[in-house]
């Protein structure tokens, strides 16, 4: 732990989201371990054939995602307008997507949730319900990561999609298993991306030590 807090620097516009995130109208939500809610028989040989040729295909670039992020955080009781239409449609697709450009989607999806608005967007259960959907597709790709024999070129979206999804408390992310395999990429030498990699293993082994007790 104390070796990721060293590597960590929250910066930039992440850097002043986050900073947002916590000192505005955020809901403190308990957090569950859930077991067994997600499809453990999804299909994922046929995406493995394919996956290096779809994993960065979706609709949520980078530039859309960051501002979906902001309109989020910048929603204010008791009005809770503010957040646009491509970006509630974009939450609620369910067009394919792969890789960074699903779990953005996913991340988005877990801060609208915690935010003091999200009961005036919609009903709990269509958070959870969108959740498990989402999570099921991303836990079909971590399936089709590993029966390519987990490639250290995908370590750092392995370590993403855990993350994401991880916050809602799915076993299939949060787990032992998880836990030691990503804490053996962390003793390795890390390359260009392990500022990212160290962030995300932040979060991940927090939400890890607060379910997995």
């Amino acid at each position: 732990m104390e070796l990721i807090r060293e590597r960590s620097d929250w910066s930039g516009v992440y850097g002043d989201i986050l900073s947002s995130v916590f000192q505005r109208n955020m809901l403190l939500l308990p957090p569950t371990l859930k077991w067994g809610e997600l499809n453990a028989n999804g299909e994922y040989e046929q995406l493995a054939e394919v996956y290096p040729k779809v994993v960065n295909e979706g609709q949520l670039n980078e530039t859309l995602s960051d501002l979906c992020l902001r309109e989020i955080v910048m929603l204010e009781p008791p009005n809770c307008k503010g957040i646009s239409s491509s970006c509630l449609e974009m939450l609620n697709s369910d067009a394919p997507a792969y890789g960074y450009q699903r779990t953005h989607q996913v991340l988005l999806l877990y801060v609208l949730q915690h935010q003091v608005c999200a009961p005036h967007l919609s009903p709990p259960q269509v958070y959870g319900l969108l959740a498990r959907s989402h999570c099921d597709e991303v836990e079909r790709e971590q399936n089709a990561i590993r029966s390519l024999g987990l490639p250290s070129s995908y370590r750092d979206l392995y370590l993403e999609q855990a993350t994401v999804c991880g916050l809602f408390g799915y076993n299939e992310f949060v787990n032992w298993r998880n836990v030691m395999e990503i804490g053996s990429w962390l003793e390795e030498d890390t390359n260009a991306d392990s500022q990212h990699i160290s962030d995300l293993a932040l979060v991940f082994y927090v939400n890890s030590l607060l379910l997995l007790h």
